[in-house]
């Protein structure tokens, strides 16, 4: 603790490390079920904890009360009665892979499965004949049942060696080994109400395995996974959909292609299929409906609320996993594809149906280095989107849900002129209604979302929205505070870049209410946080490149100012098609070192998302050129732009392909503009991290195969194709050569403190390891930091504050003591 700056007014990383965290929440009805992280030091665990908040009461009610270790995950809320459908009684949620229940009139929680395997993830939903049924996702043998797949399990451990024996590639993934010998799948089990009043899924009924023989899985493994948002059950019981990785058809066998492809269909059968599926285990009639042709990622299948329609979020370019993600949408009964988004410039994740609304979708987008909450309407022959708005404010949206209420004030939020009821009567594809009732006479709606920026954590917060395009009235306005069109703004210049210095907030008291603040302290002013502003400054080619800019809390000490003695940390984020947001990061959180009494810049170079798909497209085959420019750029615009900063006290951090540019930086920091270096997780050679990666989508798109030409450089004919094989191949290789760290380390110089994780199988530890190798055998002050336990990300509270606690000393040492 001591290389913290103390008090107990200051961000410290034990303040980070330990706490609670806003972890999950779901809706129905008037009630919303929240999951709830709390560490502790003392007992050196976590334990996660349910809570109730009532919509209409605001009154919030801890459900359960775990001991540390015990983790209450997934809540669901579960109506009994089919009657009375938008009525909670229960609610279910897995604690250590068992399935469990709590009442919502009292009473402990009661397990509620007796499955052979963990539950992974579930969903429960009434079938066409309105019976209460389950899917469950449990990980099995494709062949085998999972008491069957026990069995295996012990025979294996009992009769085989350690050894693990492959024919194909993926061997490992993310953190695992073997990943593959086993699937995820998902099960149909029904379920049960007891003569003690208590619900349970039916021990006498055996799982179906929908996907019986599939060498597949749903959900996906690894980082990106969805769970339960992998698979969608349309409302009426028919359908089901699921997001997966290809399968042969005939065979179910997984191709060989694997590893160097993002190839994810959308898939939909008939659920009443596995009700009537006799004589030998077969997996349900599964048919794709996402371009088929198309050997790209397609995530977060969703029905419409009258069950026509499955919008989900699909890409156009294989091998690329930060593709553009278009919004898509497939109609059931015409099988009929359309994409609704191809002409905006916005990448889309986190889909979810307007509840009332057949023609409205909710869905999160990275805009401007924050994730936006949009809402779209689709026109009348669903064939594009025919307007989008925001949620006003620059915080960062991470989640959301839609609940339906009764109007308090006994207004219809729609009305009989809404656009809303308009549209559910003037389009041939839709009913009256969504649900095959009546519709609700007097209604409104309820938007509940996680926020954070970068000075405030997560928090729940809820806000009342209503229907557009009604009579001008207070609920109308309503709304469009909330709400404003969004017209892809103008681009950034450097004429209008000061206007954008401030970032905005959402601040509407009447508006907007906060239900859930797991961390009081840093939004009520117990602790003096640091001040933030945002910068656009001419990056690379002169483009206009965004960055944030935090200061230290003490800096409002004028003699501090005059001494130019506040050093500077230059923070590089990982992707490289990612962002750094205005949100809340536990593993790299700016607030906290800026509290630690530096200036902090993080840069969001050329690479990056949320500012377009050219813009993230540029870095292919750059990795080391733009993004490098801006790095300099961006400390040197700093340096001219805050006189207290001092120019001879400048470090650099930087995590994945953060810790590769601080790899490249190394081998081109002539001018000694960085005075010390931290990589956590850097790729040290390009061509033997291409060999030892998991995924070889990413290294193939970026620069291509290492011994073979590029697609797009392939010969155009055949008689030059061995002069053009060989140039492409040169030009190819290059690509890996010419951008690759360890192709400078004669110039190696800058004092770096190295960090990487034994489980870390997408950078493996090897690159680490010679990193830190070349360093010390040039004799340049170096230090490595090696956690055994820890994969790509560091995720443990104790290794979190022994992270920081290395990291500060180093920063310390370097720009700090004399």
């Amino acid at each position: 603790m001591a290389e913290f700056v103390s008090g107990d007014d200051i961000l410290t990383p034990d303040k980070l490390a330990y706490g609670s965290r806003v972890l999950e929440f779901s809706t129905l009805g008037t009630k919303v079920v929240i999951a709830s992280r709390e560490y502790s030091q003392k007992a050196n665990s976590d334990k996660i904890d349910l809570f109730l908040y009532d919509l209409e009461t605001r009154n919030t009610t801890q459900l359960t009360r775990a001991t540390w270790g015990t983790r209450s995950v997934h809540p669901t809320l579960l109506a009994s009665n089919i009657y009375e459908p938008e009525h909670p009684d229960f609610v279910t949620f897995l604690r250590s892979g068992k399935l469990f229940l709590i009442s919502l009139s009292g009473g402990e929680s009661y397990e509620a499965s007796n499955e052979p395997l963990s539950i992974q993830s579930y969903r429960i939903f009434r079938d066409v004949h309105q019976e209460l049924q389950a899917i469950v996702e449990m990980e099995v043998f494709p062949t085998l049942s999972p008491s069957e797949t026990v069995t295996k399990d012990q025979q294996i451990a009992s009769e085989e060696g350690s050894g693990m024996h492959f024919n194909k590639l993926m061997l490992r993934h993310w953190d695992s080994w073997n990943t593959y010998h086993k699937r995820n799948h998902l099960f149909l089990k029904p379920f049960t109400m007891e003569c003690d009043g208590t619900m349970r899924l039916d021990n006498d009924s055996p799982a179906v395995d929908l996907m019986f023989g599939l060498e597949t899985d749903c959900s996906m493994k690894g980082p990106g996974g969805g769970g339960a948002a992998d698979y969608a059950i349309s409302s009426d019981g028919k359908y089901i959909a699921m997001a997966c990785r290809r399968f042969d058809a005939a065979t179910g066998k997984q191709p060989a292609d694997f590893a160097w492809t993002t190839d994810i269909p959308i898939y939909l059968a008939p659920l009443d299929e596995a009700r009537h599926n006799v004589g030998p285990p077969k997996p349900l009639p599964w048919q794709i409906v996402s371009d088929t042709n198309a050997r790209v990622y397609n995530t977060n299948p969703v029905f419409s609320p009258n069950n026509e329609y499955i919008a989900f979020i699909s890409m156009t370019r294989p091998q690329y996993e930060s593709d553009r993600g278009r919004i898509s949408l497939y109609h059931i009964a015409s099988q009929r594809l359309w994409n609704l988004t191809e002409d905006i410039d916005l990448s889309f994740a986190t889909l979810k149906w307007d509840p009332m609304d057949n023609r409205v979708l909710f869905a999160l987008a990275g805009y401007r280095a924050s994730q936006r909450l949009f809402r779209l309407r689709i026109n009348d022959d669903y064939s594009f989107v025919e307007d989008i708005s925001v949620l006003e404010g620059d915080e960062s949206r991470m989640d959301f849900d839609i609940a339906i209420l009764p109007s308090a004030s006994g207004d219809d939020g729609y009305g009989a002129s809404s656009s809303s009821s308009a549209a559910a009567s003037s389009s041939p594809h839709e009913d009256d209604d969504c649900d095959g009732g009546a519709r609700p006479a007097k209604h409104q709606k309820v938007l509940l979302y996680a926020e954070s920026t970068l000075l405030s954590p997560t928090e729940l917060k809820r806000a009342t929205i209503y229907g557009e395009n009604v009579a001008l009235d207070e609920d109308t306005q309503v709304s469009a505070q909330l709400f404003s069109i969004w017209d892809n703004h103008s681009p950034i210049t450097v004429q209008n870049a000061a206007q954008y210095l401030q970032l905005r907030q959402l601040d509407q008291p009447q508006l907007i209410e906060t239900v859930w603040c797991p961390f009081p302290a840093a939004s009520n002013g117990d602790l003096n946080m640091p001040s933030v502003v945002q910068h656009y400054f001419p990056g690379a080619h002169d483009e206009m490149v965004q960055c944030f800019y935090l200061t230290p809390p003490e800096l409002a000490d004028k003699a501090l100012v005059a001494s130019k003695s506040v050093p500077l940390l230059v923070i590089i984020h990982g992707g490289p098609q990612s962002a750094m947001l205005n949100n809340w990061n536990y593993r790299w959180n700016l607030a906290a070192f800026a509290s630690a009494g530096y200036a902090v810049v993080a840069m969001n170079f050329h690479g990056s998302s949320t500012f377009g798909e050219q813009f993230c497209d540029s870095i292919r085959q750059d990795w080391g050129g733009k993004p490098f420019d801006d790095v300099t750029k961006c400390v040197s615009f700093i340096l001219d732009t805050y006189a207290y900063v001092n120019p001879d006290r400048v470090g650099a951090l930087g995590a994945s392909y953060g810790g590769y540019m601080i790899n490249w930086i190394n081998g081109h920091n002539d001018d000694r503009m960085f005075r010390c270096l931290v990589n956590h997780a850097g790729i040290f050679s390009l061509r033997s991290e291409f060999f030892t990666t998991e995924e070889l989508f990413f290294p193939e798109w970026e620069f291509g195969l290492p011994w073979a030409p590029l697609p797009s450089l392939a010969p155009s004919s055949s008689s030059s194709a061995a002069a053009a094989d060989e140039a492409t191949t040169t030009a190819t290789l290059s690509s890996y050569e010419r951008f690759s760290p360890d192709q400078f380390l004669h110039r190696w110089q800058t004092p770096t403190f190295v960090i990487h994780g034994g489980k870390d199988f997408r950078v493996p530890e090897t690159e680490g390891i010679a990193t830190f190798t070349t360093l010390q055998r040039r004799k340049i002050p170096s230090e490595f930091l090696y956690f055994p336990d820890e994969c790509h990300w560091i995720l443990k509270p104790k290794n979190s504050l022994q992270w920081y606690t290395s990291v500060f000393r180093w920063l310390r040492k370097w720009l700090k003591d004399n």
